[in-house]
């Protein structure tokens, strides 16, 4: 849903100069180019908004992939520091551990 706005706009945008609808013999419509004399049923911007599309998808994808990269590395941040330390003097166990 969050790329509808891709769609909407394509749905709505204008011709490109040159261009004009026409319908075939059943009726569904198609596009011709009267500078090129070529036709096509798709509208003639829908390679710019296919690639606008893959773009906003790939830089969204890339951007998720960095915000999980950092809450990982938060963590385990956080998890570190709520380890005990393990290495000083402090956490040997003494001669009243070992006899309780």
């Amino acid at each position: 849903m969050e790329y509808l706005w891709i769609a909407k706009e394509a749905y709505q945008s204008d011709l490109p100069g040159g261009w004009d609808i026409y319908f075939d013999e059943d009726g569904k419509h198609f596009y011709y180019n009267n500078n090129t004399n070529t036709s096509t049923y798709e509208h003639p911007s829908i390679e710019f908004y296919r690639k606008l599309y893959e773009d906003f998808k790939e830089k969204d994808e890339e951007f998720r992939k960095r915000q999980e990269e950092r809450e990982l590395a938060l963590g385990q941040v956080a998890e570190e520091e709520e380890r005990p330390e393990t290495t000083g003097p402090e956490s040997r166990p003494t001669t009243a551990d070992i006899e309780a």
